[in-house]
């Protein structure tokens, strides 16, 4: 039946068979019909294996075993039927009256002593001891009954017992029933011939004839019932207890070099054939003493990662008898807690035994998910912790919830070596379908808008609320809780942002909430949480969402989207980036700010629309490196001179600010050189109205390149003359002092003035009258000219 029902067994249950032999029943003087019944049984047994097909691979081990069986029932059989003679034979010989066998010496010493012939019961000779007087014949077997030892007296009695059972030619009838032999009337026994049982159909049911039966000696005992065992004290119960537990553990240990059950053959138990030691010794330590079970947590410790196995089964068996009341309350929990706190402190940084321990336990108990909180805060140890967490997690929902919320808090630990490990944790295993992702997503942002409470405060200290109005349909997630997270300040913002930051490259919605959240936090915690989340966008790109949410972004978030904007178009902005900020600021008032990470993809018209934001930047004295930078992505698109032009065509509101993005211009000493700037000064010139800032950047340019007195002098002069450049008074203030400047060279020019106008200009600039007198002079018919313009001094 064990070999059908557990095939693994069979190599061992063969083994057995095959190597049994009846010398263990012979050794204990068993009877030989007893041994003949075990031999036939033994024979069937194997017959049967033999003819079952799963086992064919054992029949040769089977066949020769049945050979050599065959071969020792016969060799049994020969010598019974040997025996039984020699014992007719000798029970006839002792039937016999001892004097017919006398030899002449026994008579002649007979004689001597005067024996008389006794009633033929006893052996050998026998004396007449009924002439003696009682009393001495007391006295004589006491006296010698005196001398012999106990022991010598006690085997004598059991070897005369033995030789009445077996009727053997010592036996002494006469002491069989001093001795509580029942003594049995001898019979002749038939000389018919016994069968050999090697001879007979193994499918007979009648193996065993009835006068077989009734050939055999029947041994009566008188009453006897065996006398109860001494008790033992407690310290040889102890010391029984330990010394079993002890050779169980060192042999079952042993057992584990065992080769596994191949898996065709496997029968899917939790304790596999060669463990069976294991479900032994957690049976005695469970119904042991306490003393006991400390042993027992001790050897596991020892050795927790080739005994884990053992430690499980050993719990388990605790569990149950805990459950079914046959234990103690508390023992699984106490020696579960017992063998993880000698085990942990000294725990490899690569084991991997002990999450698979803990996923065998029946039972989870919260101190174990405490005990793996304590080892994940070791930076060197934590993998360990974290890998059971996870497990635990995943496979056992009774403790999910508690191992899962320790887990999330070890996200937000200080030591950001504990927080990332968590962190990792987290990501690497569950994915947008897990359904411990709802819980995550709701613990992260729990966390993020915790960082809104220090705006609240700052609010609740003057003695006024700070809330945020709320846009239709917009919710505050539900703040939660951990041990780990302290006062928010621009230190602990990483604790609050890096889970919510890791989850979001996968679940790219939760990008609404810190954008949404972003407006509400007071401006330091900004900076902190910008500084962390730049490295998200820059992992994430221009993708889909983000892109979503720039075009759509909460009023308040302009400082975020501007430097989200930024960092995209770092290395160029993409057309769809482009296209989205150019539909941002049609639609939007947005800060100029926006439009310098994309001025460099937009063609010469949208830059020259746009350029009167870029130069309103300058109104901030940070942004000047800003505008700087604008002005070098503008030369991609538009020469230097079209940069410069263009600054005078749309000037800036502020007249000051022009003057300065112009200044920048003039600092590119290496793209604005002199041909550049006589040609925009040139261009500039042609215009229909002339800018306000025009004679400043022409009194610039020749006081910067000298070289350009002349060209300025013969070709701009004359140009601003004709266009009546007098008519406007701060033009013709900058006007008179360039002709001062670019004197005597624009003297030529001067003269193309009106008389009234030249007249003003020789009154503001004094120390022109000499040189333009003499210029003047040396011109054919210019006495009227000189009398009009300098009157009496001419």
């Amino acid at each position: 039946m064990l070999c059908k029902t557990r095939p693994a067994l069979a190599p061992l249950l063969v083994s057995s068979m095959t190597s049994w032999t009846p010398a263990a029943l012979l050794a204990v003087g068993r009877h030989p019909m007893e041994v003949r019944a075990v031999e036939k049984t033994m024979r069937m047994v194997m017959t049967h294996v033999l003819r079952h097909p799963p086992f064919a691979a054992f029949a040769a081990q089977l066949n020769d075993a049945l050979v050599r069986q065959k071969q020792r029932m016969e060799a049994a059989f020969v010598a019974e039927q040997q025996a039984r003679k020699d014992r007719k034979k000798g029970l006839k010989q002792t039937l016999k009256h001892p004097m017919e066998a006398e030899s002449s010496e026994q008579a002649a010493k007979r004689a001597r002593l005067e024996v008389q012939p006794g009633v033929g019961l006893g052996r050998g000779p026998e004396v007449d001891v009924t002439t003696f007087p009682v009393e001495a014949v007391i006295d004589a077997v006491m006296t010698g009954l005196e001398v012999v030892p106990l022991e010598l007296l006690t085997r004598a009695f059991d070897n005369a017992r033995r030789a009445l059972a077996e009727r053997t030619g010592d036996a002494i009838p006469l002491l069989a029933t001093a001795l509580g032999v029942v003594k049995e009337e001898v019979k002749e026994e038939d000389d018919d011939e016994i069968l050999n049982p090697l001879d007979m159909d193994l499918d007979d049911e009648d193996l065993l004839q009835p006068d077989d039966v009734q050939e055999e000696e029947v041994i009566a005992f008188t009453d006897f019932v065996l006398p109860p065992p001494e008790p033992l004290d407690p310290s040889e119960k102890d010391y029984v207890l330990d010394s079993a537990i002890q050779r169980i553990w060192t042999i079952g240990s042993d057992l584990a070099s065992l080769p596994d059950p191949k898996e065709s053959d496997a029968v899917k138990t939790a304790v596999q054939p060669k463990e069976m030691w294991m479900l032994l010794l957690a049976r005695l330590a469970t119904r042991g003493a306490d003393v006991k079970r400390k042993a027992v947590c001790d050897f596991v410790a020892a050795d927790f990662i080739n005994r884990s196995k053992f430690a499980s089964v050993w719990l388990n068996e605790e569990w149950y008898n805990e459950k079914i009341g046959m234990s103690n309350s508390g023992q699984y929990i106490a020696n579960l807690d017992a063998i993880l706190t000698a085990y942990l402190p000294k725990i490899d940084a690569k084991d991997k035994s002990l999450a698979a321990f803990i996923l065998t336990l029946p039972e989870i108990p919260t101190s174990v998910i405490a005990l793996l909180e304590s080892i994940c805060q070791d930076t060197e140890r934590n993998v360990v912790g974290f890998l059971a967490l996870r497990d635990i997690i995943e496979s056992r929902p009774p403790v999910r919830q508690v191992a899962l919320q320790t887990l999330l808090e070890l996200c937000t630990h200080p030591d950001r070596k504990v927080r990332v490990m968590a962190i990792i944790t987290v990501i690497r295993r569950w994915g947008h379908d897990s359904p411990m992702m709802p819980s995550l997503i709701k613990f992260a942002l729990g966390v993020l808008w915790r960082l809104a409470d220090s705006n609240k405060a700052v609010g609740e200290e003057d003695g006024k609320t700070n809330d945020v109005d709320m846009e239709e349909g917009e919710q505050t997630e539900e703040k939660v809780v951990s041990k780990f997270l302290g006062e928010i300040s621009p230190e602990t913002v990483q604790q609050h942002v890096e889970l919510a930051f890791a989850l979001s490259k996968r679940q790219q919605d939760m990008l609404d909430d810190i954008f949404r959240l972003y407006p509400k936090l007071d401006q330091p915690i900004q900076e902190a949480v910008e500084a962390q989340l730049m490295p998200l966008i820059q992992s994430l790109g221009a993708s889909e969402k983000l892109l979503e949410i720039l075009k759509t972004f909460p009023a308040g978030a302009e400082k975020l989207v501007m430097k989200v904007v930024a960092l995209l178009s770092a290395d160029g902005a993409s057309p769809v980036l482009v296209s989205l900020i150019k539909g941002l600021l049609s639609e939007r008032e947005l800060d100029p700010r926006f439009v310098v990470p994309i001025v460099g993809d937009l063609d010469k018209a949208e830059i020259e629309k746009q350029l009167p934001r870029i130069v309103s930047l300058l109104g901030d004295p940070d942004s000047k490196d800003m505008v700087r930078t604008a002005f070098a992505s503008m030369l991609q698109k538009m020469t230097p001179a079209d940069l410069l032009v263009a600054l005078h065509q749309e000037e800036a509101e502020e007249v000051k600010l022009t003057i300065e993005a112009i200044g920048i211009c003039f600092s590119m000493t290496t793209v604005f050189r002199s041909d550049v700037l006589a040609n925009a000064i040139a261009r500039i010139a042609d215009l229909p109205t002339l800018p306000v800032v025009l004679m400043r950047t022409i009194i610039q340019v020749v006081t910067t390149y000298k070289s350009l007195i002349p060209f300025v002098a013969n070709h701009i002069l004359p140009k601003l003359v004709a266009k009546k450049i007098w008519e406007t008074p701060r033009l013709w203030e900058g006007f008179v002092r360039l002709a001062r400047i670019t004197a005597p060279a624009s003297y030529g020019a001067l003269l193309q003035l009106p008389k009234e106008q030249l007249k003003d200009l020789v009154t503001k600039q004094v120390a022109m009258k000499a040189g333009l007198k003499s210029f003047l002079a040396s011109k054919p018919g210019s006495k009227a000219a000189l009398a009009e313009i300098f009157g009496d001094e001419a």
